[in-house]
């Protein structure tokens, strides 16, 4: 986890905006927390990923199409 937390101030550095880098701060912690699964058990690791595989699906963004007239 320290070494993520090292990688991520690099990149906190490079990143155009907070919502870059937030982004990418949740998605190297969610492979850790992967990695983390599999050293325990694969089976929970399979299931921690297809959890996220599901709200990523769901909980997509919407699309920008323009400037909105509300």
């Amino acid at each position: 986890m320290t070494l993520i937390g090292v990688f991520l101030f690099t990149k906190f550095r490079k990143a155009c905006t907070w919502e870059l880098f937030l982004a990418q701060a949740f998605n190297y912690g969610k492979m850790a927390c992967a990695f983390l699964f599999a050293l325990v058990d694969y089976r929970l690791a399979v299931y921690y990923v297809l959890y996220c595989f599901m709200l990523w699906l769901v909980l997509t963004n919407p699309r920008y199409t323009g400037v909105s007239k509300i």
